[in-house]
């Protein structure tokens, strides 16, 4: 059998892989050395900044905020990919994306409905259903302690 040679490179990246899947848990915990719950699954998101509901507690704030599926349509309708003002492409906000539901998953609450209401023409018309997320229910009690979602 014929040796094939594989490259530095990817020998680097293979000889990497079992350190990086030996100091990672499946459910995120310990995966912070300092914060061994951050990111961990059955915890509270982490905010960056304060909540935003309409009464401090848990209200949906809806106020002079577009319509998702309106914003959604506009940026899809691009006939080509545009760039921001530091130069960069769509694909930015798409590797976010994809990290950002590698590293998170908050499961909907069937029983509290926010449906996306959708323009006549729109083929997923009339609304697109969609729930809120389920919260900690030791949280959203009063503005000290507003509503809170959890990473499944």
């Amino acid at each position: 059998m014929k040796k094939i040679p594989i490259p530095v490179c990817c020998l680097l990246v293979l000889t990497a892989l079992p350190l990086v899947a030996d100091d990672r848990s499946f459910d995120g915990t310990g995966n912070n050395q300092l914060h061994q719950d951050w990111g961990a699954a059955g915890t509270v998101f982490q905010r960056l900044g304060p909540a935003q509901y309409a009464d401090g507690i848990a209200a949906l704030d809806e106020s002079d905020r577009p319509n998702p599926r309106y914003i959604s349509n506009k940026i899809a309708s691009q006939k080509w990919s545009s760039m921001n003002r530091r130069g960069l492409s769509d694909l930015v906000w798409c590797w976010g994306q994809f990290l950002d539901h590698d590293l998170t998953l908050s499961l909907q609450d069937p029983a509290e409905p926010i449906p996306v209401m959708t323009e006549s023409e729109d083929v997923l018309a009339p609304l697109i259903p969609v729930s809120r997320s389920l919260l900690d229910p030791s949280t959203g009690t009063s503005s000290e302690n507003p509503r809170q979602q959890i990473n499944h």
